[in-house]
């Protein structure tokens, strides 16, 4: 839309812009740096372009890129809505060597799901990802302000909360030097591979103890 009233050759180039964009914000600045530069004359349309990133009016804006996230961005970009996704790469599951128990998915990494997922995504023009944090959401009165850490601000008739769990790690020394190798949260994830094996299952009270007999159907030293 900001390209109305510029010449064709402007036109063309804006258009040149919006198929160079990838998943990160930071990129589709430096896109436009390169093909404009700050002295080439064409600063009025740049720091116009520069504006329609930096302030978006969105139907949704989903707070959390993992997989919950990007399915919803995938589902409301599908539906014609603008969509913004903002993620910080603190994935629950970022530790994990290996995805498990997910159809489809069997033994891949994390990381090559996200990244596949994000590249999909990408197909739809209405959805935009952006490598930032959601630092402030408040009401408005018809839907939502926010504000990022990368300053970017903006409004939206929804928002989605997608930000998943924290695992807090129990204060042993060294523990999270074998977090995701050999210390693990989910049986059901991670604990088919262990068969026969002998186990330590840690763990408060009761917690502690269903845990060991979790555990016990695929290992008797536990």
């Amino acid at each position: 839309d900001y390209c109305i009233g510029f010449s064709t050759a402007v036109t063309r180039s804006v258009d040149f812009i919006t198929a160079l964009r990838t998943p990160t914000g930071s990129h589709e600045r430096i896109a436009i740096i390169e093909l404009f530069g700050r002295n080439s004359g064409e600063t009025s349309l740049f720091d116009a372009y520069l504006a329609n990133l930096d302030r978006a009016a969105l139907d949704t804006l989903i707070v959390g890129g993992g997989p919950a996230g990007l399915a919803a961005a995938l589902v409301l970009g599908r539906c014609l809505r603008n969509v913004l996704v903002c993620d910080t790469g603190t994935q629950r599951n970022r530790a994990s060597r290996k995805i498990h128990a997910m159809p489809g998915q069997e033994g891949r990494a994390p990381s090559a799901f996200l990244d596949d997922v994000r590249q999909e995504l990408w197909r739809y023009p209405k959805i935009r990802l952006l490598d930032t944090e959601v630092e402030h959401v408040s009401p408005n009165g018809g839907g939502f302000d926010f504000r990022c850490a990368d300053g970017m601000t903006g409004t939206a008739s929804t928002v989605l909360f997608a930000t998943g769990l924290v695992d807090t790690l129990p204060t042993i020394p060294g523990i999270e030097t074998f977090y995701g190798s050999s210390v693990h949260h989910c049986v059901y994830c991670d604990g088919a591979e262990y068969e026969g094996r002998p186990l330590v299952a840690y763990g408060v009270g009761d917690k502690g103890a269903g845990l060991a007999l979790m555990l016990s159907h695929g290992s008797a030293g536990v």
